[in-house]
């Protein structure tokens, strides 16, 4: 008789999951939208399942809102939040450039809309039409309530990085000081025999100079992250990263590159305001217009 009755639960970002590493470490995550979840996932599903998210270098369409395999027996949730043994994850982004990435490839490329009209699933029927960046910060910072209903725009301390999980906290993970801490989550979930290798179709942050605009993924990066060391991560033999070296990481739509395209000193006020809770939770720092947005971060 199997030792669970019940299937293990969807996977989804915004929400606490359980998750065990193929050696059986068992770690808290939570990932949400626009905060490099999609990579995640896929990562962590091809840990134990490979061919099913993979073939040779071609990843499926989505990892969002699937099972872990059957076979993999989770620590019930309840049990988890109360184990000071099991290590806690939290990663996050800047609200800066997470809010520009939802709307680059939720609204502006279409990917997300409903059959008419050009708003993301689940988010506001009606209002004044996203069609420039401009009017969809305004909407919303004049909506917080109605754009809590769509993940990928509502602050990320609404969601479950923004909840105690259990007796310890999490340990947040700045996307922006991936570098920092890329290697210890990799080795710690397990990862590293899927990470380095067949990420070709995936985004990228560095688009071939033939690439079309929102077409990143065309650059053809091996793996998820390549840090200063490359893409292997050797788990005995830890690479020596200096805190100024550059990271390249998976991205659909290469925000970072594109905030003074889209923003100006009055949409980043209005966004610093809002975002203030993401600030506060995670030490993030309000974005100077001009800046680096990964100086953006406090102690």
């Amino acid at each position: 008789m199997s030792a669970r009755s019940e299937p293990n639960p969807v996977v989804r970002a915004g929400e606490a999951f359980v998750y065990a590493s193929p050696s059986g470490a068992t770690s808290l995550l939570c990932l949400t939208a626009k905060s490099g979840s999609s990579s995640w996932l896929f990562a962590l599903h091809m840990a134990h399942d490979e061919q099913r998210f993979r073939n040779g270098s071609q990843l499926l369409k989505t990892a969002h809102g699937k099972r872990l395999p059957a076979t993999l027996v989770l620590m019930p949730m309840a049990r988890a939040l109360a184990s000071r043994g099991v290590r806690r994850f939290a990663i996050v982004r800047h609200p800066i450039t997470r809010l520009l990435s939802g709307w680059l490839g939720k609204i502006k490329t279409g990917r997300g809309r409903e059959r008419q009209g050009g708003w993301p699933v689940r988010f506001v029927p009606q209002g004044p039409l996203n069609e420039t960046f401009g009017a969809f910060v305004r909407h919303v910072v004049s909506h917080p309530r109605l754009v809590q209903l769509n993940g990928h725009f509502r602050l990320q301390s609404m969601q479950c990085a923004g909840k105690r999980p259990g007796v310890l906290p999490w340990r947040i993970l700045r996307i922006e000081q991936v570098g920092l801490w890329y290697e210890d989550v990799v080795c710690a979930l397990g990862l590293s025999a899927v990470v380095d290798h067949g990420w070709e179709t995936f985004a990228t942050t560095r688009p071939a100079t033939t690439s079309r605009a929102g077409r990143m993924r065309d650059h053809g990066q091996a793996c998820m992250v390549r840090t200063a060391c490359g893409c292997r991560v050797d788990c005995a033999r830890r690479c020596d990263q200096a805190r100024d070296r550059a990271v390249e990481h998976a991205s659909f739509n290469d925000a970072y590159a594109l905030l003074l395209r889209y923003y100006n000193p009055s949409l980043v006020g209005m966004v610093n305001r809002w975002a203030a809770p993401d600030y506060s939770a995670f030490h993030y720092a309000p974005w100077t217009f001009g800046t680096d947005i990964v100086t953006a971060v406090q102690p």
